[in-house]
């Protein structure tokens, strides 16, 4: 078991593990920090910067991000003062300056208290990507197709497929349209659309390239949502608390390889 220790959150004394993701503390505390790039089955990645929260030891102090700072004895946490809201805000102004037209950006920013934005957009008409990189890192690290990456740097930086190209990696799951925060990521259905044009048992099925029904050729055309597979899968991730069927992909592959049974 981890060594525990004792933190400060808001001037309540606290026990977590030693080196315990700060994020996971606050929730299990009930004390609400937003998160726009953070997925609990994901490495933590920092870049969207609006779970900031303040850090003191003494009289030294930092504003870090919640979701990927390691806790340590003595540390003291500020979630909801004045300054930090101030800095927490400055990270969804300018989420909200790069999309000001993206529907689920405004919402965010509209639930914050934030109805406008200083910064501009660098794109005419905005932006419909936040750069969160989500999308990027459950292809590489839950789906393993590594079929998305990020091109150029600073205002140019964006999500595109390796060579601009359509991915033959890509299994057109459709996680990475699930997790995206808003309707920039459209992979699925461009997948979708290029196994629609092949025939006969070149259609698999999209749960065969999960993993979780070999040799499955499709009979709906893609439309996933009249399968009974489909439908018994994403009830079963939905009992595991899980978003996506895929998140059970590694876990369904290694029992069935140990000679379990569905």
């Amino acid at each position: 078991m981890p060594d525990r220790i004792e933190i400060t959150i808001n001037r309540t004394k606290v026990e977590a593990a030693d080196r315990e993701p700060l994020i996971d503390v606050l929730r299990r505390e009930g004390i609400y920090v937003p998160t726009l790039c953070h997925h609990d089955r994901l490495e933590p990645y920092g870049v969207c910067r609006v779970c900031m929260v303040k850090v003191s030891w003494g009289k030294k102090s930092k504003y870090v991000t919640s979701c990927n700072y390691p806790v340590e004895n003595g540390d003291v946490f500020d979630t909801e003062s004045e300054d930090v809201l101030k800095v927490r805000n400055m990270s969804i102004e300018a989420l909200l300056g790069r999309c000001p037209n993206e529907k689920s950006v405004v919402e965010f920013a509209h639930r914050h208290g934030i109805s406008k934005s200083r910064f501009s957009a660098q794109k005419p008409g905005g932006d419909d990507c936040i750069l969160c990189g989500l999308c990027v890192r459950v292809c590489d690290e839950i789906v393993g197709a590594r079929a998305l990456g990020f091109m150029s740097r600073g205002p140019d930086r964006e999500v595109c497929t390796p060579f601009m190209e359509n991915p033959e990696s890509c299994i057109g799951c459709g996680v990475c349209s699930t997790l995206c925060p808003t309707t920039a990521m459209k992979m699925e259905g461009q997948k979708t659309a290029i196994l629609k044009s092949r025939h006969g048992d070149v259609r698999p099925c999209r749960y065969a390239l999960m993993g979780f029904y070999p040799g499955g050729v499709c009979a709906n055309s893609y439309e996933c949502r009249r399968c009974d597979i489909d439908q018994k899968f994403r009830e079963l991730a939905a009992m595991e608390g899980c978003e996506h069927p895929i998140f059970l992909a590694r876990e369904y592959a290694g029992s069935k390889k140990g000679g379990g049974t569905e």
